[in-house]
């Protein structure tokens, strides 16, 4: 994933990309709702160009985690990438909580 980022980076330094391991990423949305900050959480994603997200299979089923997968979404339909790593095959994932 790091590979990825850096080519990224070397052919688009201008772009900005954003890393999260199966850790960080649950850690910065239960952050987020904690201290009322959801809406800049939501901002961070729209802005970025690549994100990149490892171990999707360990969040995957989550509670919480999946208030913020729909604006995931809108980073992809803005022309954004994202790459998600798993040692599962997505159909074997758990589907996201919202609750």
């Amino acid at each position: 994933m790091q590979a990825i980022a850096n080519e990224a980076y070397k052919n688009e330094p201008d772009k900005k990309s954003s890393i999260f391991t199966s850790e960080s990423l649950p850690t910065s949305v239960v952050e987020a709702i904690r201290t009322n900050a959801t809406g800049y959480l939501k901002k961070k994603f729209r802005n970025l160009d690549l994100l990149i997200i490892d171990d999707i299979q360990f969040v995957a089923g989550k509670k919480g985690t999946g208030r913020v997968i729909p604006h995931l979404q809108c980073l992809g339909d803005q022309g954004g990438q994202i790459v998600l790593s798993s040692d599962r095959p997505r159909r074997k994932l758990k589907k996201w909580r919202k609750d």
